[in-house]
């Protein structure tokens, strides 16, 4: 599935899905442990900010099904019509 531009051409979509349901469901989970894990350390620890800023990484690719990695990489996990 693309996208037509001014021109009429069709081009794949910029964030196609690329996560499966079980790697959406992972980075789910994680994402919510890793943000709560950096909420209950405090606010003034770096170690707070890297958790919080994984979990909410994860929460937004499991969210729209995207992750920018796996597009680098040429990797897929969501099933193909």
């Amino acid at each position: 599935m693309g996208v037509v531009d001014l021109l009429g051409v069709e081009r794949a979509s910029l964030m196609e899905p690329n996560l499966g349901t079980p790697d959406r469901i992972t980075r789910g989970v994680l994402g919510v442990v890793l943000l709560c894990t950096g909420l209950s350390i405090g606010r003034r620890s770096w170690w707070a900010i890297v958790f919080d800023g994984l979990g909410a990484l994860l929460l937004i690719s499991a969210a729209t099904g995207f992750c920018h990695v796996y597009k680098t990489f040429g990797v897929s996990t969501a099933k193909t019509s």
